[in-house]
């Protein structure tokens, strides 16, 4: 290489040539560094959308889940209940019996909804079930009582029915109810007393 154009430069030339030299490659270094802080910060926010995304899905998957566990664990709907009377012992009278079947242990509280009352004003009236009533079994509930007596055919005549409905309230059970007792992950009511909204609902209507 011909260095005859350089001949005459003196030690202050060729240093602050040196300096041009360093300061171009610190500018090619310094954009190549932004470039790849600018690549990288855009791979960091496409991983950080992409993991909001997995965590809303395996968000809506589990709310999914738990409301097909909380639909699934309900208790069946039996539609009307027809009464079944049985007779009264010492008092001759009939007592009116109604039947659901329950799947599995529940917390149970209902009422009697009585006919001929404003709806806006039902009149109501507590029904003896223990707060846990074990599963799978039937579950007999006394809705009333009544006068009546049987034909010669054996059927029973002359009842008497104040009742048109009952209103059932049901919970999941808790462990001091059952060891190893089922739960429902839907962030329901629990029914700690026995007390306030139930985790499902149903009003049945009494039939004869």
């Amino acid at each position: 290489m011909d260095l005859s154009p350089f001949k005459d430069w003196d030690e202050s030339a060729w240093i602050a040539l040196g300096g041009a030299i360093i300061a171009m490659v610190g500018t090619i270094y310094n954009i190549g560094m932004k470039r790849h802080a600018k690549r990288s910060a855009l791979a960091a926010k496409k991983s950080a959308e992409a993991a909001e995304r997995a965590a809303e899905q395996a968000t809506r998957v589990a709310d999914l889940d738990a409301a097909r566990w909380h639909q699934e664990m309900a208790p069946p709907h039996p539609g009307d209940l027809r009464i079944s009377p049985r007779r009264e012992e010492g008092s001759g009278r009939w007592g009116l019996y109604v039947t659901i079947h329950l799947p599995r242990g529940y917390r149970v509280r209902g009422e009697t909804i009585f006919k001929n009352s404003a709806p806006a004003q039902d009149a109501r009236g507590p029904l003896n079930i223990g707060l846990y009533e074990r599963g799978p079994a039937d579950l007999d509930l006394h809705i009333e009582s009544s006068e009546g007596s049987e034909d010669a055919y054996g059927a029973v005549i002359g009842l008497q029915r104040n009742v048109k409905a009952v209103h059932l309230r049901f919970w999941p059970p808790l462990e001091t109810d059952e060891a190893g007792a089922w739960v429902c992950p839907c962030g329901g009511p629990t029914g700690d007393n026995g007390t306030g909204q139930g985790h499902w609902e149903m009003i049945l209507s009494v039939t004869l």
